[in-house]
């Protein structure tokens, strides 16, 4: 479309545009990783398929193991998202940051999950920026003086679950409220005021900056959440902290390669494809 030039995208279209800068920096990423067909093996791995091999395992065991090695582990998203809020908070004079990631090892399809790997990021940076405090605020606070992430992902026999945890300020449910009947929309319960951190233009920031505050990130990432058939859930304390959680089905972490295997007769091992402590 075109804009007058001095004319300012409105939230609906904010989030539009951000989540067409999501898909682009998957879809650059994919083709800058692919621009060799190579794939070099650990010593393990390696190991592993010939053992198979020499031992005549079936061939849906040995197709798990190489479908394995094309599949992303889930700790080199979370350890850039760590990153990510470690160079945010230096940034923002908050120091060092406490991080801690647990992956369980686990591994997806990487084109599957790129959109909300991007989209994400919102959460880290309202978490850095607005959610943990600065040191003399959390000295204030009688908490330690530096903020605390954890990132993880899990899973169980029917969902995959991505978590980010801070231990900073809290979700101000008020102004949430506020916000959702300035729109017109429900604040009745808590659902409603969730519901309303992921609305266009609706946030509870004190202050709007280069890095978060605008309110149009997280209603990106909500798309990108449905878009895997996921829910989010989110809790908060005031001056304890805030948690979001997303789950989605077990199936949605390699949905191709289920496919390809059930077009070929087989049952993909979920539980050695989609573990890298396996491969």
């Amino acid at each position: 479309e075109n804009f007058e030039l001095q004319a300012t995208p409105d939230d609906a279209k904010w989030t539009e545009l951000l989540g067409c800068w999501a898909s682009a920096r998957g879809h650059l990423r994919r083709m800058s990783n692919s621009e060799s067909a190579d794939y070099r093996l650990t010593d393990e791995q390696h190991q592993a398929l010939l053992l198979g091999l020499l031992r005549r395992d079936p061939p849906e065991a040995l197709a798990s193991t190489v479908a394995s090695w094309r599949l992303e582990p889930t700790d080199y998203r979370l350890h850039r998202l760590g990153q990510h809020a470690r160079d945010l908070a230096k940034r923002l004079g908050k120091g060092e940051i406490l991080l801690s990631i647990q992956s369980n090892a686990l591994c997806l399809e990487s084109e599957q999950w790129s959109d909300f790997w991007t989209s994400l990021v919102h959460v880290i940076r309202n978490a850095v920026d607005h959610g943990l405090e600065d040191r003399e605020e959390r000295l204030l606070a009688k908490k330690s003086d530096s903020g605390r992430l954890t990132l993880s992902t899990q899973c169980d026999a029917n969902e995959f679950v991505v978590s980010v945890s801070d231990d900073g300020r809290g979700i101000d449910w008020d102004r949430s409220a506020e916000c959702a009947t300035e729109r017109g929309m429900p604040a009745d319960d808590q659902t409603d005021l969730t519901d309303a951190i992921f609305i266009d233009g609706v946030t509870t920031a004190p202050e709007v900056n280069v890095y978060s505050g605008r309110g149009v990130g997280m209603a990106a990432l909500k798309q990108s959440c449905q878009a895997l058939d996921g829910t989010i859930e989110v809790q908060s304390e005031n001056g304890k902290g805030t948690t979001f959680e997303f789950h989605f089905p077990r199936r949605q972490m390699a949905p191709h390669l289920s496919k390809l295997f059930a077009d070929h007769g087989f049952a993909l091992d979920i539980k050695s494809v989609l573990t890298s402590s396996t491969i």
